[in-house]
């Protein structure tokens, strides 16, 4: 990706996130509709967007970076959450937010924010390899992530719950199967899809809009907590992918990924579960106004690494 290219993604980003924040401060978003908005993107807007995406044409170089994509996955969740139960032991954190902590820091916005993000950076490939990444989190974030919360693990139940686990494992079976859509279909999904990348930006400026400044950059907890999220986990993964010679789209997805913001369901968890909401809170928003400087540094770090 072209410097200019990144600028002008950089620069709609932020034109779509101040036009959410000054529709939530000119009372046209409230919290109803937010949350309306919210359910309609994850339950409508993301599946189709995913079901596009595995009606790409078969390609076995990249039927194998799935399977490469998945063992990352699953390396990075099992290896960050030991991690952060490590750094979060001697902290001066409540013991009731050690969970958050490390949920926060472990698992990356990689749907509500990933899924338009990558699709603009790496197309219909890097899209793929995000959906294998979102499959790999919800198995994790719903069961580990759980017991991480609350003592008890939510089961595969509640993975099984989440509408975006379903259409992600649909949308494998089709990219990898002979069979293909019809192109009306394709179409209508596409285009439904394609509002993902504003109504995602709307609802974070919208977000944005509701938290005092200075609470964003007072909150220690939230700064440490994006140090590693949006730091330190995608430079550590970034090295070590580029030091066993992966190379191309993949790898560079897998690191962007990882780089993304906190996710938002770690907010949906402490709302659902009765612990500290404005500490989730902090820490997501923070995070999804540092992206617009350390996403175009961590797409630069990526074109060095890996193409």
């Amino acid at each position: 990706m072209s410097a200019a290219t990144l600028a002008n993604l950089i620069i709609k980003i932020v034109i779509m996130m101040a036009l959410g924040f000054a529709l939530r401060k000119g009372r046209v978003f409230d919290d109803a509709f937010q949350v309306k908005l919210s359910w309609m993107l994850v339950n409508v807007i993301m599946p189709a967007k995913i079901l596009a995406v595995g009606n790409s044409p078969y390609n076995a170089s990249q039927a194998g970076n799935l399977l490469l994509t998945g063992i990352i996955s699953v390396a990075y969740y099992v290896l960050a959450n030991l991690l952060m139960q490590l750094v979060s032991r001697p902290l001066p954190i409540e013991q009731a937010n050690k969970g958050q902590f490390v949920n926060l820091a472990a698992y990356s916005n990689n749907s509500f924010i990933g899924f338009p993000i990558i699709a603009q950076i790496y197309g219909a490939e890097g899209s793929l390899y995000n959906v294998i990444n979102t499959m790999v989190q919800n198995l994790f974030c719903y069961t580990l992530g759980i017991k991480t919360l609350v003592g008890k693990g939510g089961g595969i139940k509640s993975v099984l719950r989440n509408p975006v686990s379903w259409i992600s494992l649909g949308s494998i079976l089709l990219f990898i199967s002979p069979l293909r859509l019809p192109i009306a279909i394709v179409d209508t999904a596409n285009l439904i899809g394609d509002m993902s990348a504003p109504f995602s930006m709307f609802i974070i400026g919208a977000s944005l809009a509701t938290l005092k400044p200075s609470t964003l950059l007072t909150s220690g907890s939230a700064w440490l907590i994006n140090l590693f999220r949006m730091v330190v986990f995608p430079l550590g993964t970034g090295f070590i992918l580029w030091a066993v010679g992966l190379r191309g789209v993949m790898p560079a997805t897998c690191v962007v990924l990882l780089g993304l913001p906190p996710a938002t369901v770690n907010v949906v968890f402490a709302e659902q579960f009765g612990k500290d909401i404005p500490f989730a809170t902090r820490a997501a928003v923070q995070g999804t106004a540092l992206m617009v400087i350390t996403l175009p540094l961590l797409t630069l770090f990526t074109q060095a690494l890996f193409f």
